[in-house]
C-alpha cells in the first residue's frame, strides 16, 4: 500500500528548507531521499503500531469471552443457578435461565476484555516486570516471528 501522492510533496514542502540549510551546499541533493525515507520509516512505525493495538483488542475480546464463558459452565457445573429442583437460586434468575439465552455472560466477558484492553494499552503492550524475565524465551520466539513478518512479503517460510 501506497501512501497518497501529495504526501511526499507535502512532506517536502514543509520539511525540505530547514534540511536542505542543514545539510549545507555540498549535501543538498539528499534532502528529498531523507525526506523520502523518514517518510516511510513513520509510516511503517505507525502501522506497526496500529496493529498491535488490533492484535491486542482481538487477544482483549476473545479472552474475556473465553473467561466468561468457562467462568458460566463452571458456575453451572456446581449448580449456583438453580437448586435440586430445578429451581432458581437467586430472585435475578428466573426458571430455566441459561447464561446462552441472556447478555449476562456478554457483560461480564466485553467488561474484562475493556479492563485487559485498557491494562495492555497502559503497560505500552509489553509485560511488567517479573513476567518479563520468566517469559523471555517466548519473548524472543515472538521478535524473532515479527522480525520474519517485517521482513518479508510472505511471513513466516516454514
Amino acid at each position: 500500500r501506497r501512501l497518497p501522492p501529495f504526501t511526499p510533496r507535502v512532506a517536502s514542502s514543509c520539511f525540505l528548507p530547514g534540511l536542505v540549510a542543514l545539510l549545507g551546499p555540498d549535501l543538498q541533493h539528499w534532502g528529498t531521499t531523507i525526506i523520502q525515507s523518514a517518510l516511510a520509516l513513520v509510516t511503517t512505525l505507525v502501522a506497526i503500531w496500529l496493529q498491535t493495538a488490533i492484535s491486542a483488542f482481538y487477544a482483549a475480546v476473545r479472552g474475556g469471552r473465553m473467561f466468561a464463558e468457562g467462568l458460566f459452565a463452571l458456575m453451572e457445573e456446581h449448580g449456583l443457578f438453580t437448586d435440586a429442583k430445578g429451581l432458581p437460586k437467586l430472585p435475578c434468575f428466573k426458571e430455566g435461565w441459561s447464561p446462552e439465552d441472556s447478555t449476562l455472560d456478554e457483560v461480564v466477558g466485553f467488561t474484562l476484555a475493556g479492563c485487559g484492553f485498557l491494562y495492555q494499552v497502559t503497560t505500552g503492550f509489553e509485560l511488567p516486570f517479573p513476567l518479563n524475565l520468566v517469559f523471555l524465551p517466548l519473548t524472543a520466539v515472538e521478535w524473532l516471528l515479527r522480525w520474519q513478518i517485517y521482513v518479508t512479503d510472505e511471513g513466516l517460510l516454514i
